[in-house]
C-alpha cells in the first residue's frame, strides 16, 4: 500500500511547534495520506514510520556566524535603546500636556509647549540613532570573523632568511643598531615577544612584528686627513669620539702643523678602543750654529774654521789696514750670534797700509802652460787643477780661484784653474 505524505511537525511531549527551527533532536511526527484518500479529502491517518522505516534524527540547524548574531544583537539593542526613549518622551509629551492643560488654560500656549516636547523627543530619537551608526562604524570590524595567530620566535636568526620565511601575515618594521657581540644581520630582538598570540581578521589584515637587526661593532671610518691643518682635523676627530696619538716630525716637504699622514691610512674601519696615529709636520729642522771669531786670521785660516762649524766663506773684500797683510780685519755677521747651518760669512781682509800693485791675473783661455808663465811673473803658482766640461776650446782656462784682480796678499801663494774638458 502507498502513502503520500502530507506534512512533518516536530513534537515535544503535547506541544507541536511548525518550525524545524523551533525545537533540536525532537521527535518526527508525519501525516500521511492513503492513496483512495487522495485529492480533496482531508482525511488523514496518522501511522507509525518507525514500522515502515527508520527515520534518525534532523540534524541540528547551521549555527550563524558570530558578525551576524553580533549585528543582531546590536540591532536589537539600538531598537530597544529608541523604543524605551520613544516610550518616556510620548509619555512625559502626554504628561506635560495634561499638566499645562491645568495650569494653563489657553490653548496657544499649551499647543506651543507641545511642539518642544515633540521636536525635543524627535531630537533625543535621532541623536541615539546616530550614536548606533558612529559605534558600529567605529567597532563593527572587531565583530568581523578572524584567525589567530602566535608570534613565533625568530631572536638570533638572520634577517635576509627571514624575509623569505614569514608569510602575507606578518608585516616586518625594521630598525638597525650596532652590537658587540651579535654578528652584523642577526636578529637583536623583537616587538611583540615569542608566544604571543594576535587576531588577523579575514579581510586582509596583518600582524606587524618589529625586529631590531645588527650591524655589527661600531666602527668610524677614517678620512684623508693628510695635508689638512692639524688643529682643525683633531678637533674632529674629537667630536666623533676617535683616540688619537700624535706624532710629531721634521719634514722638508711639508709645512708646520700639517697632517703628513694617519695610521690606519684612509677609508679603514677604525673600532671602538682602537687608536688612531696622527703624524704631523714642524716644517723643516733647522740646526743654528754661532759664528765664530775670525779677526785677525789669515783667508785659508777662516776659510778652515767656517768649514769645520758647518758655515761657508762668503765674499772676500780687500782694504788698506794697519794690519798685516793678509789678516782677517772684518767679518758681516757679529762672532758668537747664531745662524741657520750652512749659512756664508763675508770677511774683509787687509793688504797692508799701501796697495799692493801686484793682483792675481786673468787666466781665461790660457792653456795650463801659459797659466803657469803668466802666474809666475807675479810669484803665484798652479793650484789644483779641475776638469770641467765645458764648450771652450779643450785645455783652456774657463774659471779661476781667486778671480782675477783680486790684490795678491801674502795668503795668496797659488791659483786653482778649472779646464775645459
Amino acid at each position: 500500500m502507498k502513502y503520500r505524505i502530507k506534512n512533518f511537525e516536530y513534537r515535544t511531549k503535547n506541544q507541536r511547534h511548525g518550525s524545524f527551527r523551533s525545537k533540536r533532536r525532537n521527535e518526527l511526527l508525519p501525516s500521511v495520506l492513503p492513496p483512495e484518500r487522495y485529492g480533496n479529502k482531508t482525511y488523514a491517518e496518522n501511522i507509525d514510520f518507525d514500522l515502515l522505516f527508520e527515520i534518525g534524527q534532523l540534524p541540528s540547524p547551521k549555527r550563524q556566524p558570530f558578525f551576524k548574531r553580533a549585528l543582531r544583537w546590536l540591532g536589537g539593542l539600538v531598537s530597544a535603546i529608541t523604543g524605551a526613549f520613544g516610550a518616556i518622551g510620548a509619555f512625559l509629551w502626554r504628561t506635560a500636556k495634561k499638566v499645562f492643560r491645568v495650569l494653563i488654560p489657553k490653548r496657544d500656549k499649551v499647543q506651543r509647549i507641545s511642539f518642544y516636547l515633540g521636536a525635543f523627543s524627535s531630537a533625543v530619537c535621532i541623536a541615539l540613532l546616530t550614536l548606533a551608526t558612529v559605534l558600529l562604524g567605529l567597532f563593527g570590524g572587531f565583530l568581523a570573523p578572524y584567525d589567530e595567530l602566535t608570534i613565533p620566535s625568530v631572536v638570533g636568526e638572520s634577517y635576509a632568511e627571514l624575509e623569505t620565511e614569514l608569510d602575507e601575515s606578518y608585516q616586518l618594521l625594521v630598525s638597525y643598531e650596532n652590537s658587540d657581540d651579535i654578528p652584523a644581520g642577526v636578529i637583536i630582538s623583537q616587538k611583540p615577544d615569542a608566544g604571543v598570540v594576535r587576531k588577523i581578521y579575514q579581510n586582509g589584515g596583518s600582524c606587524s612584528l618589529s625586529v631590531t637587526v645588527s650591524i655589527g661593532k661600531s666602527y668610524y671610518s677614517v678620512g684623508n686627513f693628510s695635508g689638512k691643518d692639524a688643529r682643525t682635523s683633531l678637533l674632529e676627530l674629537q667630536n666623533n669620539g676617535v683616540a688619537v696619538k700624535r706624532v710629531y716630525e721634521y719634514s722638508t716637504t711639508v709645512d708646520k702643523d700639517i697632517i703628513i699622514s694617519t695610521t690606519p691610512a684612509p677609508d679603514a674601519k677604525l673600532y671602538e678602543g682602537e687608536t688612531l696615529t696622527v703624524k704631523i709636520s714642524l716644517g723643516k729642522k733647522i740646526t743654528t750654529v754661532k759664528i765664530p771669531d775670525l779677526y785677525g786670521l789669515s783667508e785659508a785660516q777662516a776659510s778652515s774654521i767656517l768649514e769645520a762649524r758647518g758655515l761657508k766663506l762668503g765674499n772676500i773684500t780687500y782694504k788698506t789696514s794697519t794690519v798685516g797683510a793678509g789678516k782677517v780685519i772684518e767679518q758681516a755677521l757679529s762672532p758668537y750670534s747664531t745662524v741657520p747651518l750652512g749659512s756664508s760669512v763675508d770677511i774683509s781682509v787687509s793688504i797692508g797700509t799701501s796697495a799692493s800693485q801686484k793682483k792675481v791675473p786673468d787666466l781665461y783661455g790660457l792653456t795650463v802652460y801659459e797659466a803657469r808663465l803668466k802666474l809666475s811673473e807675479v810669484g803665484l803658482v798652479v793650484g789644483e787643477i779641475y776638469s770641467v766640461s765645458s764648450g771652450a776650446p779643450k785645455g783652456t782656462v774657463i774659471t779661476q780661484t781667486p778671480l782675477p784682480n783680486t790684490p795678491i796678499t801674502s795668503s795668496i801663494t797659488s791659483v786653482d784653474i778649472y779646464i775645459s774638458s
